[in-house]
This record gives structure tokens, sequence and C-alpha cells, in this order.
């Protein structure tokens, strides 16, 4: 009786290893399709409420998973959060911002390092605080005093918003992979002096040393 019970153990060993594998293999799946929709953001025709919908799906997916407590890498934590993060609401960008630094202090998942800073700012502008790394940049187009997350750098005019760049060491940015406030504070200015992204960023990494 002992062996059989040792040989359904064994035998349910590798059912449960490959259950796991499959929830891992759709979490990487769901950020990846998260992140395709996104990288058209320059052609003129991107269907936003398709992206909406797309979201809407992947969103839920991820809170059934979460919900029967599947996050179990660091990459699970790492593609749960890349999607709940362009939820929009102050609880989800606080989860992404937790998931994300679990997967990189828990279990040393480097790809979600650059999401912790990013999260975290977003979270706390979700809340009315400021902004404190300095990730997240603000468009405003003339005529339009409320601002929005543009992404025609030639035809707006960014800013920080509110931003409180005191409020961490340029120690703790590196710790994130952020640039340091100067540097980011220099990048706004020649965004809008020249409207060239690249330009401007491979300026601003220069000022990193």
């Amino acid at each position: 009786m002992r062996r059989l019970a040792l040989l359904l153990i064994l035998l349910a060993v590798p059912a449960v290893a490959q259950s796991d594998a499959a929830v891992s293999a759709e979490l990487e799946a769901l950020a990846e399709a998260d992140q395709a929709d996104r990288r058209a953001l320059s052609a003129s025709d991107l269907d936003w409420p398709a992206v909406a919908a797309g979201d809407s799906v992947r969103q839920v997916r991820v809170e059934e998973l979460a919900g029967r407590l599947r996050l179990r890498t660091g990459a699970d934590h790492y593609h749960a959060a890349l999607v709940l993060q362009h939820r929009g609401r102050p609880y989800d960008y606080y989860r992404a911002y937790l998931w994300s630094r679990k997967a990189v202090e828990e279990h040393g998942h480097e790809p979600a390092r650059w999401l912790v800073p990013r999260a975290y700012d977003r979270w706390q502008q979700s809340i009315g605080r400021p902004q404190v790394y300095g990730t997240q940049r603000i468009g405003t187009s003339e005529g339009d005093p409320d601002g929005a997350h543009g992404h025609g750098e030639e035809t707006m005019v960014w800013s920080l918003g509110n931003a409180d760049l005191d409020a961490v060491t340029d120690e703790e940015r590196a710790r994130w992979g952020v640039r340091p406030a100067a540097a980011t504070l220099a990048f706004i200015d020649c965004l809008n002096e020249t409207g060239d992204h690249e330009a401007c960023a491979r300026e601003a990494e220069g000022d990193d040393g």
C-alpha cells in the first residue's frame, strides 16, 4: 500500500510540473500579446478600441490565475504585472509594483527590474501623489490644459507633471535602472526643444556617464 501511494505521488509530480509550466507559458503569451499591441504606437491607424478590448480579456485572465495562486515564478509575477499595469486603476498599479519587485528581489528575475519604478510612479500618480523616480512624462497638446500620456513627441509639450524628484536618491534610481534626476530633466528639456525622442534619449544616457 505504501509503495502504491508513493508511486501515485511520483506519477503526479510531472503532471503538477506540467500544469505550472502551462500556466507560465500562458502568462508569457498574455504579456507578449500586451506588448505586441503597443509596438504599433507610431502607426496612425492604431485601433485603440481593439487594444482596449484585448487588454480587458488579458487582464481578466491574469486576475483568474492570480486568484487561484498560480503565480509561482519570477517570470509569472513579471508577466502578470506587465498586463495589469495597463488597466489604469490604482490597485492594479500597486499590484504591478509589488509583483515586479517580488520578481526581482525574491526570484532574481532581472527582466522585471525596469517595471518596478514605473509601476510605482504610475501608482503614485493614480492616487494624486507625486511620482518620485521621474519615469512618467506627460504630454500636453495645445488647448488641452489637462494633459495626457501622448506619443507624438514632435507635437506635444512635455513635463513630469506632479513630481518630487528629491524623494529618492540617484543611487536608488540607479538600482532600478532609472536615469539620475538631472538627466531626466535634461531629457524633458531636449524633447520640448527638438521633439526627437531617440536623440534626446541618447543624450540623456550620455549624461549618466
